[in-house]
Parts: C-alpha cells; sequence; structure tokens
C-alpha cells in the first residue's frame, strides 16, 4: 500500500480487522497500518473481548505506536451494549462498560469513542424506535452518560445504524455529542443523505464510508455506485475531521482506497 498521511483533507483511517488470521490481533493490525494512515479504529466488538483488547501490556504498545507513528485512535465501543433496553439493570451495566473504556483508555488520547445506543433492539423496531417511550429512554441513557463524562460529550460519536438517527437530533444536540454518520449504512437502509448531513452538520466528526450490494454490508467501494460516490466526495473533499474506510481484509481495503483516491484526485493518487 503508499502512505496516505496527510494526501486529503480529512484524516484517512481504516479498521483494526484487515489482518484477521489466528495470529493477527489488534496490535499485529494497528502495527501493519500505522505507516499507511494518519488513523486507525480499534474494534472494541465485545465486552467478553475487553480483557484482551484493554490489557496493560496491548494499551501500554497502543501507546507507544501512537506516539512514534503520530498515528491516532478512534475507539469504537462493543456492539452489545444495551443502552436503550427497557430493564435498568442492563443499561447501568452498559453505562459502567463505556465509563471503564473512556477512563482506561484515556492516556491514549483516542479522537473519538464510536458509539451504537441501540444494541439491544432486534431489526424489526421501526416501530419501538418510533416511539414517544423509546424517545424518553434515549434522551434518559444519553444524560446519565453525559454525566458520568463531565460532560465532556463531544468525544462520543454516536452513529447512525438501521433506523433514522435525525429523529433524535435535538436530544444529541442538547447534550453536545458528537456524530458518526455511517454512510454505508444511510445507503443500505435508503435514507436520506443530504437530510442526514444537514440534520448534523457541524456535528459530524467520523464518517464511515463502505460498499453494500444486495444486503451485504462493509464491502468494498467498488460496489458504491460512481454518481453517489462523485457526491460523497464533493462533501468529503471540505471535511477536514476522520474518515474510516470500514471494511475488514486487505482486498477491499485496497479497492477502496483506489476507487476513492480515483473519485477524489481524477485518479491521481492510486494504492498499489
Amino acid at each position: 500500500m503508499e502512505n496516505y498521511k496527510n494526501v486529503f483533507p480529512f484524516k484517512l483511517g481504516t479498521t483494526s480487522y484487515i489482518l484477521h488470521k489466528k495470529n493477527n490481533n489488534l496490535l499485529s493490525n494497528v502495527t501493519y497500518l500505522k505507516d499507511y494512515f494518519e488513523v486507525i479504529q480499534l474494534l472494541f466488538f465485545g465486552k467478553e473481548y475487553l480483557d484482551e483488547v484493554m490489557s496493560h501490556n496491548t494499551l501500554q504498545q497502543l501507546h507507544e505506536i501512537g506516539q512514534k507513528s503520530a498515528v491516532s485512535y478512534i475507539i469504537h465501543l462493543p456492539l452489545d451494549l444495551k443502552l436503550l433496553d427497557p430493564r435498568g439493570r442492563k443499561v447501568v451495566e452498559s453505562l459502567n462498560v463505556t465509563e471503564k473504556i473512556i477512563r482506561e483508555t484515556k492516556f491514549l488520547d483516542v479522537y473519538k469513542y464510536i458509539l451504537h445506543i441501540d444494541g439491544c433492539i432486534n431489526l424489526a423496531y421501526q416501530t419501538a424506535l418510533n416511539s414517544r417511550q423509546t424517545y424518553f429512554r434515549f434522551d434518559s441513557v444519553l444524560k446519565d452518560l453525559a454525566k458520568r463524562l463531565e460532560n465532556n460529550t463531544s468525544k462520543i460519536a454516536i452513529e447512525n445504524t438501521d433506523y433514522d438517527l435525525t429523529i433524535y437530533s435535538d436530544i444529541i444536540k442538547k447534550y453536545g455529542y458528537s456524530i458518526c454518520m455511517d454512510i454505508g449504512h444511510i445507503l443500505r437502509f435508503n435514507f436520506d443523505l443530504e437530510q442526514f448531513i444537514k440534520a448534523f452538520y457541524n456535528r459530524i466528526a467520523v464518517i464511515h464510508l463502505h460498499g453494500c450490494k444486495n444486503n451485504k454490508d462493509h464491502m468494498s467501494l467498488k460496489v458504491i455506485d460512481t454518481g453517489m460516490l462523485t457526491e460523497i466526495a464533493q462533501y468529503v473533499q471540505n471535511y477536514n475531521h476522520a474518515l474510516i474506510i470500514e471494511v475488514f481484509n486487505k482486498r477491499d481495503l485496497k479497492d477502496s482506497l483506489k476507487r476513492l483516491a480515483d473519485i477524489l484526485k481524477g485518479g491521481g493518487h492510486g494504492a498499489s
């Protein structure tokens, strides 16, 4: 791969799951990617993996790599947090885990923490998400998290998944959270990209970019329609935060980097 540091107006990065054979863990991924990107999204997949990715040795090595290579980290919080669960105990447990991760990784000077706030709800939940009960639960959990973070909420970037996050834009703004705009999810679930940007414009601190086709997600950018990718490129030309190519293997990463560079640079900076 070519070095993509300081090539675009935004900070370009990818996930810590590009190499994922048996012996390629989070540290081996970061070591492989550190010389090519300005930011790496560390995937903390689930609560059961935290002892591995947050061991003292792992965090110290991440700190050393970051210092030596000038790479920044985004931490994707576990996917199995149950922050909207109607049972209060599950919510408290999830808030405790979130607070623990942020407290113990603070010395890494993490750029943003990505949060799925809807981890407990089945995909057949559009009615539930649009209900007043869920709206107030959404407000309550963001308020509680803000208290735990002493109102330093801009470090948390709430990600849109498979429902319309703009429903909760007033709550997110009220407590000062950032946004992770997952363009792949917007395309997959047929939401309005322009409306999303308008709702959250100055709060979009991280972009996830990946292709989707036939209901399959996190694919190479090769599968995105050229017209749509050109529209996305026009937006990110004036974007100066983090853009993560959210794919999970070397081939999709290589193809995506070439496609993005060709669109942005007129074919000038492709990956090799």
